[in-house]
């Protein structure tokens, strides 16, 4: 039955247009818990911030999303377009192409139901930055990792 209904969601996904302002919307209204905007703000985003970093990559990054709008109680686009939060946000928004937007689209589906799929070490991930830079902030937080270009943390 779970294999019936990851198929199901999947071709749910896939029924996405990218057409919003964002350059990404959806068809549906509502996806098993994530409201439409909700979920084009959550792809917008990993597709502008790791859009390099494979897979895990990107679902980390969603994870941050995630658990800094659980802590906040905000909405994953209040997140997402906070002042200073995310590079990608101060420039023109790039549209995310139709084929990268259901990829992504279904990757943070599954991430949203079923946390297990990335590592459990990053669970509670609230910041990151790119191994590149270090961050005055970074020295506030808990290291958890490194994954690929990125370095992730959690609050203490």
């Amino acid at each position: 039955m779970k294999y019936f209904l990851t198929v199901f969601m999947f071709l749910l996904c896939t029924s996405f247009l990218p057409t919003s302002e964002l350059g990404i919307n959806s068809d549906l209204p509502y996806v098993k818990g994530i409201a439409k905007e909700e979920l084009d703000c959550l792809v917008i985003n990993a597709y502008h911030e790791a859009r390099g970093e494979g897979r895990i990559g990107r679902l980390l990054v969603t994870q941050v999303v995630i658990n800094r709008a659980e802590i906040a109680s905000k909405s994953f686009c209040e997140i997402v377009f906070q002042p200073k939060q995310f590079s990608w946000t101060l420039g023109k928004i790039k549209k995310v192409p139709e084929e990268v937007y259901h990829n992504l689209a279904f990757e943070i589906y599954e991430l949203y139901n079923n946390k297990s799929i990335i590592p459990i070490d990053f669970y509670d991930v609230t910041h990151f930055h790119e191994v590149k830079v270090n961050p005055y902030w970074s020295k506030k937080l808990v290291k958890i990792g490194t994954h690929n270009q990125h370095v992730f943390y959690k609050g203490n």
